[in-house]
C-alpha cells in the first residue's frame, strides 16, 4: 500500500502520540505583547481566494497537497514552495493532524520508508509497531488558537523549543510553536539527512507565517438533522464494487454505528484497524458500517486500505444521493449512531478513537 503509507502511519501515530517536553528559549515576553494587535481573518472558509493573517490574498483548495486545513479550529496553512521536493518525497514526508484549537505538522523520517525496518516489524503487535514509529514521526510546528495563559497552551507548548504570538482576531490569540534545534533529544533517532531537510524547511519559516490563514471555526451541531439522516434511509447508495444498495438497513439493528472517512485522511485510515477489530466484538443488535466519501474517485485505494485493515464491515461510497448527509460532516473521521428507526442517538463523535473508546460510546447509547 505504498501510495497510502504516509497517511496510514500518521493516523496511527496521532492516536497515541507522546513526546518529551523541551526547554523553551527566546520566547516573546507575554507582558510585552500588545493584546490589541490584530491579524487579518476570514468570516468563513471558502475555496478560492482568502486572506492570510498579513492581509495577502491567496488562492487555496483543499485538494492541494501543499495546503492543510482544520475546519473545526478555523486554521489553514499553505506550505512554502521551498518545501516541495524536500517534504513530500519517497524518503520523507510532512503530514498534519488537527483538533478544534490547533494544527500540528508532523515530519516523517526517511527511516519509516526503510525496507529493513518493515522487515523488523513483521509479526509485531500494533502497540509495538506504534512505539517504534513514534521515534520517527515528530511534531515540529504547531499553530494554536486560544489563550496563552490556559492549561491547554502549556500542554501544547511544552513539546516545542519556541513559540511566537502572531496576533489576535475575534477575541482569540494565535500562536506558532516550533523547533529549530534538530540535534535535541527529541530528534535523537533521526539521521543527518533528516536534520538537513528539517533545517531547509525551517529556513522558510517566514514564508510559512505569511501563508497562515484564520477563519471562523465551523461549528458542528450535536445532531445532523432529519434531512441528513433521511438521506441514508431514502436514497440508493452504492458499495465499493458499484452495486446499488436500496438503503442502509437500520431496522435490523438496535444501534448502527456509521463511520465517515476518506482515503486522504490520516487519522481516518489510522483508526480502521481498530474499527475492524471492534466489528468482530460488537454486542448483539449493534452494527457498524462506513462511508468512504472519495470511494468513487479513489476506488482501488479505498479497497486496498480496507483490505490492509482486515475490515469485514460494509463500506459505502459517497455519491449525489448521500450529499445531504455528507454535507453536514465538517471533519474526518466523524461517527454517527442511529437506532432502528434511523434516528440519531447521542451526539456525533468527531476524530479518531480507539476500539475501547468506541465500545464506551456504544454502551452509552445502549443504556
Amino acid at each position: 500500500m505504498k501510495k497510502n503509507k504516509w497517511y496510514l502511519v500518521a493516523g496511527i501515530s496521532v492516536l497515541a502520540m507522546a513526546f518529551t517536553g523541551c526547554t523553551r528559549k527566546e520566547n516573546v515576553d507575554p507582558e510585552k505583547q500588545v493584546t490589541e494587535s490584530t491579524i487579518q481573518g476570514n468570516e468563513s472558509y471558502e475555496e478560492g481566494k482568502m486572506q492570510t493573517i498579513s492581509g495577502k490574498e491567496i488562492e487555496i483548495a483543499k485538494e492541494n497537497e501543499k495546503f492543510a486545513v482544520a475546519d473545526a479550529a478555523g486554521l489553514a496553512i499553505v506550505f512554502p514552495d521551498a518545501w516541495e521536493g524536500i517534504s513530500m518525497t519517497d524518503k520523507s514526508a510532512v503530514s498534519y493532524n488537527v483538533s478544534d484549537d490547533n494544527m500540528m505538522l508532523l515530519y516523517f523520517s526517511e527511516k519509516i520508508a526503510d525496507p529493513e525496518l518493515e522487515k523488523e516489524l513483521e509479526g509485531k503487535s500494533e502497540e509495538e509497531v506504534l512505539k517504534v514509529y513514534q521515534k520517527y514521526m515528530l511534531p515540529f510546528i504547531q499553530l494554536y488558537r486560544g489563550d496563552e495563559k490556559s492549561k491547554r497552551f502549556a500542554e501544547l507548548s511544552k513539546d516545542y523549543q519556541k513559540y511566537e504570538y502572531l496576533g489576535q482576531w475575534n477575541d482569540d490569540g494565535y500562536y506558532l510553536m516550533y523547533d529549530e534545534d534538530f540535534t535535541a533529544d527529541k530528534y535523537s533517532e533521526i539521521n543527518d539527512a533528516d536534520r538537513e531537510r528539517l533545517n531547509k524547511m525551517m529556513e522558510s519559516l517566514d514564508s510559512l507565517k505569511e501563508n497562515i490563514i484564520v477563519f471562523s471555526p465551523e461549528k458542528t451541531e450535536g445532531s445532523l438533522g432529519e434531512t441528513a439522516i433521511g438521506a441514508l434511509r431514502e436514497f440508493d447508495v452504492k458499495d465499493l464494487d458499484g452495486n446499488k444498495v436500496e438503503d442502509i438497513s437500520f431496522e435490523t439493528y438496535d444501534l448502527t454505528m456509521i463511520n465517515v472517512w476518506a482515503t486522504w485522511c490520516g487519522p481516518c485510515v489510522g483508526e480502521l484497524p481498530d474499527l475492524a477489530a471492534l466489528y468482530q466484538e460488537l454486542p448483539e443488535g449493534v452494527n457498524l458500517v462506513t462511508i468512504c466519501t472519495d470511494g468513487l474517485e479513489e476506488n482501488e485505494l479505498a479497497k486496498e486500505i480496507l483490505e490492509d485493515s482486515k475490515a469485514q464491515f460494509k463500506t459505502y461510497v459517497g455519491d449525489s444521493g448521500l450529499n445531504p448527509f455528507i454535507q453536514q460532516i465538517y471533519s474526518y473521521p466523524t461517527t454517527v449512531f442511529v437506532n432502528s428507526q434511523g434516528e440519531q442517538v447521542g451526539e456525533i463523535v468527531e476524530g479518531a478513537l480507539s476500539k475501547e473508546a468506541y465500545k464506551k460510546e456504544i454502551e452509552k447509547r445502549l443504556s
